[in-house]
Order: C-alpha cells, then structure tokens, then sequence
C-alpha cells in the first residue's frame, strides 16, 4: 500500500496492513514539527519540491491529491 500519511487513514479506517510505504517518509525535507517529534512534509509540499507540480487549492481538492 503506496499513499501520504496513510497511518492516518488507516487508523480512522481501523485497518493494519503488512506492507506500507509512507510518501511523507521516504523523501528527504527541511520541514519540522511534524507527527511524534519527526518532521513531514505535506503532499502538496511534496508535490511541488519533487514533481515540480503546483496542487490546486479547490472545492475538488481530493481528487488532485488522489492524482499526485
């Protein structure tokens, strides 16, 4: 299971999976204050520094995010 910041979602889904790879984990950032003292970066942070993509802030959010 690939996706940003999935231990959130699969808390609130109460589901554990064996294989979980963390997109806020794998990248290296300067970003600070993030969840349990470690610092993560968001997705549209992310977005632009890796993929150079800009994340439109709009009513329909969730679907770019889905996409990035």
């Amino acid at each position: 299971m690939v996706g940003h910041l999935l231990n959130k979602d699969l808390k609130a889904l109460k589901m554990d999976h064996a294989r979980v790879i963390d997109t806020s984990l794998v990248f290296k950032h300067d970003i600070s204050g993030g969840i349990g003292g470690l610092p993560r970066p968001s997705l549209s942070h992310l977005c632009k520094s890796v993929l150079g993509y800009e994340m439109q802030k709009s009513p329909g959010r969730c679907v770019h995010e889905a996409v990035a």
